[in-house]
């Protein structure tokens, strides 16, 4: 729609519009041809300036089931990349969320 071309400008809009997003794709079953552009959303949204953004998509993707290891490689390698993050809590949240990730 058109919330998902880039009309919303401010991040915690867009860290709402990605848990929406997520909760459609759960609630449809899993990703299927016709969830696909809600989860390139979320793909697009990995590369957003803002890091709480680029944070929240990663897990919205990580916590889809049914996703794909293929699918999972974008937002593994950006918890990756916040594991070297000067942030603490940047730092943390990539851990919890990659231990999540390692247990299912």
């Amino acid at each position: 729609s058109n919330l998902t071309r880039g009309a919303v400008r401010s991040p915690l809009a867009q860290c709402l519009l990605i848990r929406y997003i997520s909760q459609i794709i759960r609630e449809s079953g899993n990703i299927q041809t016709a969830d696909r552009p809600f989860y390139d959303y979320l793909e697009g949204c990995l590369r957003h300036k803002a890091e709480m953004v680029i944070f929240e998509a990663a897990r919205a993707i990580t916590e889809l089931n049914g996703v794909t290891s293929r699918e999972l490689t974008p937002a593994i390698t950006v918890l990756q990349l916040f594991l070297s993050s000067s942030k603490p809590v940047l730092r943390f949240a990539a851990v919890r969320t990659l231990n999540k990730v390692a247990m299912t």
